[in-house]
């Protein structure tokens, strides 16, 4: 599992740095909303494409979810926070963005639902490893 891991860390700064240029372009002069969802899309196909071929190669049902879980952790973990950093605007590591893809998560947690998300996936990602 510690592969699994090594990849999906490799896998999200990989992503996130392929991102990034379109996301300055689209806060330096604006986006419209199409434009962020073919950006959101294609996160979400990459990201999705990439769990599956994480875990194509176990056997059991047990080991395949565990992958799974442990890289979409990974994932999450890594990207937003990387690319708040990295981004021309500088926004804090835990800034979830104005999109509406974490909208709930915002209203239910507040201003600082990256910090929440970010322990969530920690202890995803420790829980996993302890097992």
């Amino acid at each position: 599992m510690i592969f699994v891991q090594l990849l999906s860390i490799a896998f999200a700064v990989c992503l996130s740095i392929q991102q990034l240029p379109a996301i300055n372009k689209m806060t330096d002069h604006g986006a419209s909303s199409i434009d962020e969802l073919d950006l959101h899309l294609f996160g979400w196909i990459a990201k999705g494409l990439f769990v599956v071929a994480v875990s194509w190669h176990f056997n059991t049902a047990g080991d395949i979810a565990e992958a799974v879980a442990m890289s979409a952790a990974w994932i999450f973990l890594i990207c937003d926070p990387l690319l708040n950093v990295l981004r021309a605007n500088r926004q804090p590591w835990w800034y979830l963005g104005d999109a509406k893809v974490d909208t709930w998560l915002k209203a239910l947690l507040g201003q600082k639902a990256g910090i929440w998300k970010a322990l969530a996936m920690a202890g995803v990602i420790i829980i996993l490893n302890v097992l």
